[in-house]
């Protein structure tokens, strides 16, 4: 199988995301709802899996202060069980922990064993339940979260704190650069009077 490369969702990607929801999920969002999310909502994050082009899975967070809801996650049949829901989450809670996110939770059907399984791989655990929160399915929703250890802080913040320099180091560089452009411009004026 060629790579799967995991990328930021673009507003392009909102007709892929559509059609997976179509085909996972017996209640999905409206296509014009993913739009909204992906081109108008500050605070929300999607993630798209990409295989020799096509969009095969997705996910996406809404970012509420440090908390990280995952509203959804889904992979096109065809594509399952090759690992590429656990590269979408992987990729989704790294991004969110180095941008603040310290929480995430979510909501899963209490049969769907698979995918219980996965997110329990990553450190979330059952902490609530949600009563008849499928309303096509009349099932259960468990209330999952993962909380960042300490130790995913401190590595989260030493990157926030070196992406930081970078950025200052960019922008005094930048200033420089203006700097000697201009000069440049004005010995230029300079000689030609």
């Amino acid at each position: 199988m060629a790579d799967v490369i995991i990328r930021q969702a673009l507003p392009e990607d909102a007709d892929d995301i559509y059609e997976i929801e179509m085909l996972c999920f017996p209640d999905p969002w409206s296509r014009e709802s993913i739009s909204t999310e992906l081109e108008e909502n500050p605070r929300a994050f999607y993630v798209v899996a990409e295989h020799s082009g096509q969009v095969v899975g997705y996910a996406g967070l809404w970012w509420i202060v440090d908390e990280g809801h995952i509203t959804n996650v889904a992979v096109r049949p065809g594509f399952r069980n090759r690992k590429i829901a656990e590269g979408i989450i992987g990729v989704l809670l790294d991004h969110t922990l180095k941008e603040g996110i310290r929480h995430h939770t979510l909501e899963v059907r209490r049969d769907n064993d698979p995918a219980i399984g996965l997110y329990e791989k990553f450190g979330f655990e059952v902490e609530g339940v949600r009563k008849d929160y499928y309303k096509f399915e009349g099932q259960d929703a468990l209330i999952m979260w993962r909380h960042a250890t300490d130790e995913e802080i401190a590595e989260a913040e030493a990157i926030a704190a070196a992406r930081a320099e970078e950025a200052a180091t960019a922008v005094c560089d930048g200033a420089n650069d203006r700097e000697t452009v201009w000069t440049e411009e004005t010995e230029e004026i300079k000689e030609n009077d």
